[in-house]
């Protein structure tokens, strides 16, 4: 299983990973999806959509973003939930997770 980093405010280039499981609890082979995004619902409410691609090759199920600039603007519990589209129409989403972002002792 991969190891996220914690997350703090301004922080780039930090993956956020959102694993895709089946019915079984079996990762989900998302390697053909032809839509791949995660869904964020940031501590202020605000919603947020970013394109996601596969972690490792896509069978393993995971999908990641890594933080820009900006993004992590905010203190406090995050919403994240991933989504992917494959070619026939088929819709999967993960479990909604909920990822803390700390503020910094001091901001430069």
């Amino acid at each position: 299983m991969a190891q996220e980093a914690n997350l703090h405010i301004g922080d780039t280039g930090t993956p956020i990973i959102a694993h895709f499981l089946k019915e079984d609890s079996t990762d989900l082979d998302i390697s053909g999806a032809s839509l791949c995004e995660i869904h964020f619902l940031k501590p202020d409410k605000t919603a947020i959509t970013k394109a996601a691609m596969c972690y490792t090759d896509g069978t393993d199920g995971k999908a990641v973003y890594y933080t820009e600039a900006d993004f992590l603007d905010q203190a406090g519990v995050m919403k994240v939930q991933g989504h992917v589209t494959f070619p026939d129409g088929k819709n999967w989403r993960t479990e909604v997770a909920w990822k803390t972002v700390d503020a910094n002792l001091v901001e430069l």
